[in-house]
């Protein structure tokens, strides 16, 4: 009996280590989980700094005043591409990187080697008679599956934007979101892009599926940046291009999905919720978590209610009616 205390208390004291030890790495999960959101959002951002444009409003925007305590707009000043919603971007190859040009050297390009390569192209000579076919392909699944996963990203986001706001489609084919600042724009991109690392859309599976079973054997179209392979049409720029089955892949659209979405820059749950007085700190704190973790529709839908109830309490106080 004399042994049974230290040995509880030995007992004790690796238990609270391996407790410690658990909440630490729970601890730097979580850190880590925030940097990435903030990294991926903070990529988006500076995308759309170079790629946006600004315009008139939409005339059928809602409001023209400041509305958005509300949850309305400005107006749709900011026209956003669908590419720049996309957080990272693959690296790229060029036709010297596959052996389809002449590489330069000490500054210098061999004319007649490339006069050789120009030719096999307005042949549309096999690849694999003088270049490495299967590094191209592998490139040219790496193009596709990131051109999924983009598709797949904007089905989640339009998905979300319609049930927090509204999307619809004006006559110029551009999308307007209603109800969702640039900043709610962004935070749900970046959520929804970590989502679509399993693609679940069918449509998308199913022809992912089919270009990495393809085995046409590839040839140059025409010029030493175009490889045909059967419906698999790849371009060797930078960025890359892809065409399946007539499908724009990867380009401006992504297995088919693109656009651009015009959005109000100038307000937004997210900066409504910060810089309101009248919400809780545990509404922020409870919305900021759920960003963190990836869960980027959960977390702007908590920031639009706290303010929708903010801005109810308000009215009912104003009206001097009690609350229900």
């Amino acid at each position: 009996m004399k042994t049974t205390l230290p040995v509880v208390l030995v007992m004790i004291s690796v238990a609270m280590g391996a407790n410690a030890e658990i909440t630490s790495e729970s601890g730097r999960g979580n850190t880590q989980s925030q940097d990435r959101i903030m990294s991926l959002k903070k990529s988006i951002e500076n995308k759309i700094s170079d790629t946006s444009s600004r315009g008139s409003e939409s005339t059928d925007s809602h409001s023209k005043k400041n509305n958005g305590s509300k949850g309305g707009n400005y107006g749709l000043d900011l026209q956003i591409p669908a590419r720049a919603l996309i957080p990272e971007d693959i690296e790229y190859q060029l036709p010297v990187d596959f052996g389809l040009t002449a590489r330069e050297r000490d500054g210098w390009i061999n004319m007649t080697e490339q006069q050789f390569y120009d030719q096999a192209a307005k042949s549309e000579v096999m690849i694999s008679s003088f270049a490495n076919e299967a590094a191209l392909r592998r490139y040219l699944i790496d193009v596709a599956t990131f051109g999924a996963r983009a598709g797949q990203t904007q089905i989640y986001l339009n998905e979300w934007i319609g049930k927090i706001g509204r999307l619809k489609k004006n006559r110029a084919g551009d999308y307007e979101v209603i109800g969702l600042g640039a900043d709610d724009l962004i935070s749900l991109a970046a959520g929804a892009w970590i989502k679509s690392e399993h693609i679940t859309d069918k449509r998308i599976k199913r022809d992912l599926d089919a270009i990495k079973r393809d085995r046409t054997p590839c040839r140059l179209g025409g010029n030493t940046q175009t490889i045909q392979c059967g419906a698999i049409v790849l371009s060797l720029t930078a960025p890359p291009a892809l065409r399946f089955r007539q499908v724009e892949w990867f380009g401006g659209s992504f297995a088919g999905i693109g656009g651009n979405y015009k959005v109000s820059s100038s307000w937004s749950w997210q900066k409504t919720l910060e810089d309101s007085r009248g919400t809780s700190s545990f509404a922020r704190k409870t919305s900021d978590e759920l960003e963190a973790k990836g869960d980027a529709f959960d977390a702007t839908m908590t920031r639009k209610q706290a303010v929708e109830k903010t801005n109810t309490n308000k009215s009912t106080m104003s009206s001097g009616k009690p609350g229900q």
